[in-house]
């Protein structure tokens, strides 16, 4: 769970600043549409994968999206590395980034649900584990 919403909320915050960077020469107007894009495809992620753990057990669609979230990160190492970055593919990777990590937290909640005896100690501990992946993730990427 640290590094679930750390992902999450770092992603979220240094976006807009990376759009933002002289090489990419995205406007204001348009990398805060690219925003409102990846929080909309981050609501559509995680209204599917409520859906989808209501048909398909918690623990496939778990698969389904790390097995996503691993595509992905490989599309972005290629896109980084090997075509360049344009501000469309930062749009599109920006959108599909939202679509797959959104479900991850409340699904992974899910599945801790049914694999332990879930006690309000527990959730308590899990969610502070988020809270501190998130302030520590987004100073180390503040750092870098």
């Amino acid at each position: 769970m640290f590094f679930v919403a750390g992902t999450e909320q770092t992603f979220a915050k240094f976006y807009f600043s990376y759009l933002k960077i002289d090489k990419f020469s995205v406007s204001s107007n348009s990398a805060s549409w690219t925003i409102i894009l990846f929080w909309f495809s981050f609501s559509v992620g995680r209204l599917m994968g409520a859906i989808l753990s209501v048909f398909i057990p918690v623990y496939i669609c778990l698969t389904i999206i790390w097995c996503g979230g691993l595509l992905l990160a490989i599309v972005w190492t290629i896109y980084v590395w090997v075509l360049g970055l344009t501000e469309t593919s930062l749009f599109c990777l920006g959108s599909l980034t939202g679509l797959i990590i959104s479900p991850l937290f409340p699904l992974s909640l899910a599945w801790i649900n049914q694999k332990l005896n879930v006690t309000s100690p527990l959730i308590a501990a899990l969610l502070c584990g988020s809270c501190l992946g998130s302030m520590i993730l987004q100073k180390i990427g503040g750092r870098l």
